[in-house]
C-alpha cells in the first residue's frame, strides 16, 4: 500500500485513440541510434552507383514511402539528404528511417 500523505498529485492517464503498430515502430526506431549495417551498406552502394532507393519513413504518426537517390549522409546531424523524383531534397533524420530497398 502506498502512503503518499497527499503529496503526490494523481492525474488521469491519457491514451491514444490508435494505440498499436505505429507506436511500437516509433519506439523501435527511436531506440536504435543509427540505422543497421545492412541499410548503411545499401545506401553507400546506392550513392556509388546512383541507384534509386525506396525508403520507408515515419512522419506525423504514419508510414510514408519516399523514392529517390541519397545525396549526402550527415553523421554529425544524424540525417540523410535524399533527392526525390521531382528533384526536391528531403532531410530525413536517422530515427525516422525504418527500411530501405532498391527501387525497381
Amino acid at each position: 500500500m502506498i502512503k503518499d500523505k497527499g503529496r503526490i498529485k494523481w492525474t488521469a492517464m491519457i491514451t491514444l485513440q490508435q494505440p498499436g503498430k505505429i507506436n511500437t515502430i516509433r519506439s523501435r526506431a527511436e531506440t536504435k541510434e543509427a540505422f543497421s549495417a545492412d541499410i548503411d551498406m545499401l545506401i553507400h552502394e546506392a550513392m556509388e552507383y546512383n541507384w534509386k532507393l525506396e525508403y520507408k519513413l515515419i512522419s506525423a504518426e504514419s508510414i510514408h514511402s519516399l523514392y529517390g537517390t541519397t545525396v549526402f549522409i550527415d553523421y554529425i546531424k544524424k540525417e540523410l539528404r535524399i533527392k526525390d523524383i521531382e528533384h526536391y531534397i528531403h532531410y530525413v533524420p536517422f530515427g525516422n528511417l525504418l527500411a530501405a530497398k532498391r527501387a525497381e
